[in-house]
Parts: C-alpha cells; structure tokens; sequence
C-alpha cells in the first residue's frame, strides 16, 4: 500500500460527512443538543449561573464535542471509536514516520480535490452562519423571549450559539474528522 495513494473525489469529504450525519442522526443529534443547550445555559439562555455551573457545563459541552469526534473515528460506535484513540498511543515511531508520509503525499496528489471540498465547506458554513444571523436580526430572538422560550433578559449569544451548536459545529467537527481520516489511513475509511 506505501506505492499507492489514495484520490479523494471533488466533493468526496462533503457526501461522506452528509453520509455520516444521515446514518447517525439520531447519536449526531443527542451529542450536538447537549452541546446547544450547555452552551445557551452558559451564556445565560435560561436565566444567571454560577461560575461553578459555568465551568460545569463546559466540560459537559466538551465532553459532548469530543465524543461526537470519536464517534466519526469509530465510524457511528462510540466504543470502537474510543478503541481506536487510545490505540493511536501504542504506535510505533516507525508508524508515525509512514503515516506522516503517506499524509504528505495525499495532499500533494489530492490538492484540487481539498481546495474544492474547503471551498464548498467555507461556502456552507458562510451559509449556515449567515442565516443564524440573518433569523436573530429578523426576530428570533424577539420571538423565543416573547414567549418565554429563553430568559427575558437574554442576549442574542445564547440562542446564536445553540444554533450554531446544532448546526455547523457538528458539521465542521464530522468534515475535519473524516478529512483528519481520509489523509492518515493507508486506504479510505
């Protein structure tokens, strides 16, 4: 396999990352809603919190965020996912020598490829936080308060950052995974 390198399509990491969120769902879901409502807890969504809370809640959102990266390594298992970190510490220096190898000969051979799929990412992603913006400014904000959805004295942060919780994290986390993965293993993931 050292003589052969891997060609990733020009939208190759965007379908797998769409694949992966259509598979999985239901467990991509559970770990980004508990990032969002951590988050809008934090910045004060439902009202003031102690700094104890505060920093209670960032290992929680954390934690939610690294388990949703281990859940793409282990390809939707949590637990194969967790296997296959911890045994990324018994590798070989002479491994490491080859995967940094065979990483630096992927992106020479894949570079339109990676510009394409960044492209689309950035593009996506400008979307996505256009539009989070765009329903704050229009009302969203107005709306959740009015009906008692969030704390009246809320500010944008907690709703923009639940959102973006749900929306592109997830996706930018899963994106640079499979990417992360594409690039190091000797055949596609």
């Amino acid at each position: 396999m050292e003589g052969i390198t891997v060609q990733i399509g020009l939208v190759e990491i965007l379908q797998k990352t769409r694949q992966f969120i259509s598979r999985h769902g239901l467990k991509v879901l559970l770990l980004c809603l508990i990032a969002a409502f951590g988050r809008g807890i934090q910045e004060g969504g439902w009202g003031a919190i102690s700094s104890i809370g505060f920093w209670g809640l960032e290992f929680v959102v954390e934690g939610a965020r690294l388990g949703l990266v281990i859940l793409v390594i282990g390809n939707g298992s949590l637990k194969i996912g967790l296997w296959r970190v911890v045994a990324i510490f018994s590798v070989k220096k002479s491994d490491w020598k080859q995967t940094w190898t065979q990483f630096k000969k992927k992106i020479s051979a894949n570079k339109i490829a990676l510009l394409v799929n960044f492209t689309l990412f950035l593009m996506i992603a400008a979307l996505f936080n256009f539009s989070i913006h765009a329903g704050i400014e229009a009302g969203l904000l107005e709306y959740l308060k009015n009906n008692h959805i969030v704390d009246a004295m809320a500010s944008k942060w907690p709703v923009v950052l639940w959102l973006k919780n749900v929306s592109i994290i997830p996706f930018t986390l899963i994106f640079e995974t499979i990417l992360i993965l594409y690039l190091t293993a000797s055949v596609k993931p």
